[in-house]
């Protein structure tokens, strides 16, 4: 026996590419990718579109969560989305109301630090 021989007699069968080493490291990686998705919050197949002007449309005429979904539902097919893509539901409108509405008041207390705004108490005095 040569020496080429027995190193080859003894290789390492993890060294080997094999379909079943394939397939447990594509499952590994979807795993992964899985994973990172949900601590990034995405969902795939779904898209979210929801901005702050739609929020401030839906808050300025008093419209439901309820009534939001359906409106949104007949905009977006109208303008030919697919429905099943859309991340939108009850739930993900009333999250993102709060969401933006957080947001808007950081930047109105931002805002109203920056002007350096001192109130006056007038106690007695009324003004015309």
């Amino acid at each position: 026996m040569d020496s080429s021989e027995e190193s080859s007699g003894t290789e390492d069968i993890s060294e080997q590419p094999g379909p079943s080493s394939n397939v447990t490291q594509s499952s590994l990686e979807e795993n992964i990718n899985a994973q990172i998705e949900l601590r990034m919050g995405i969902v795939s197949g779904r898209k979210r579109f929801l901005t702050p002007k739609i929020m401030v449309v839906l808050d300025r005429f008093h419209i439901s969560q309820r009534s939001a979904v359906f409106i949104l539902e007949i905009v977006a097919g109208s303008l030919g989305h697919n429905i099943d893509e859309l991340a939108f539901n009850r739930n993900t409108i009333q999250r993102y109301r709060k969401d933006f509405g957080k947001t808007k008041a950081t930047r109105i207390k931002e805002l109203l630090k920056k002007m350096n705004l001192v109130s006056h108490a007038l106690i007695g005095m009324v003004l015309f």
